[in-house]
């Protein structure tokens, strides 16, 4: 339909929406955005017949007339008789609506003010709370090595420093070295850096998949376990919002956590 394409052939597609939604499908799409492509339109709405150019009228898979709605309806006593056959039971459906709504309101019947099905969804504003944190670190079942990595993350930082200090020494020549072992000096110190810093990045990686982990596990038996109302309060999308965020944390809470220790 938006290739703008020379023939569109459109089977029942107004049958699976509601008449409002139709009539706006027919309206904006049919009519609108492809008035200047040959349209075919498979319908069983009598309602749009009257827009339509030629009418094919069907019967068991053979087409049993053919011509304007008008026409039709003036010169085939089988379609006549099939559109006010469809227009009488509208109408009687329509009567017994008017009806059901007069006998209820004949009696005294007390209805409740409506509510919305949907609930709200509850939404963190502003920062984060500490609670959050304690949680999430709660959630990694953080064990000695983390401790360490961030012992390790002291170190790094003191190795980082390091090669600039021992360029110092060597330029003021303060422990009277050869060249060579101030060189050999700084490798160290750089060798050293790298490998603590590789170690906590490891560390901090396996300690977040792990808090993510067994929060998502905590969060699907929950959802699992849920009562049938809370899946008819609560919208799908949301619930799978839940999940999808966190491939988000998983990629880049790690880089963050090293960005702001390091």
């Amino acid at each position: 339909m938006y290739q703008q394409s020379n023939l569109i052939l459109l089977d029942d597609p107004l049958s699976a929406v509601d008449v409002h939604t139709g009539e706006h499908i027919f309206e904006n799409a049919i009519t609108g955005l492809c008035k200047n492509t040959c349209r075919i339109l498979a319908t069983h709405q009598i309602q749009f017949l009257a827009r339509a150019d030629l009418v094919l009228y069907m019967v068991e898979g053979s087409i049993a007339a053919r011509g304007t709605y008008e026409d039709l309806r003036r010169d085939n006593a089988d379609f006549a008789d099939y559109v006010g056959s469809i227009q009488q039971s509208e109408v009687a459906e329509t009567n017994e609506d008017d009806l059901d709504e007069k006998s209820k309101s004949s009696k005294e019947v007390i209805k409740a003010a409506p509510t919305e099905i949907m609930e709200k969804e509850e939404r963190g504003i502003k920062s984060i709370t500490w609670k959050s944190y304690l949680e999430y670190l709660k959630n990694s079942r953080i064990t000695t090595r983390f401790w360490v990595s961030m012992v390790a993350v002291a170190v790094s930082q003191v190795a980082n420093v390091m090669p600039n200090l021992v360029l110092a020494w060597w330029s003021a020549d303060s422990f009277h070295l050869h060249a060579r072992d101030y060189i050999a000096l700084c490798i160290v110190v750089i060798l050293v850096h790298l490998s603590l810093w590789i170690y906590f990045f490891t560390e901090c990686r396996v300690v977040l998949l792990r808090a993510s982990g067994f929060t998502t596990e905590m969060a699907m038996n929950s959802v699992l376990h849920a009562p049938i109302s809370f899946f008819d309060t609560t919208p799908t999308g949301r619930i799978l919002n839940r999940f999808t965020v966190v491939s988000f944390y998983d990629e880049f809470l790690k880089v963050i956590v090293a960005n702001r220790l390091l």
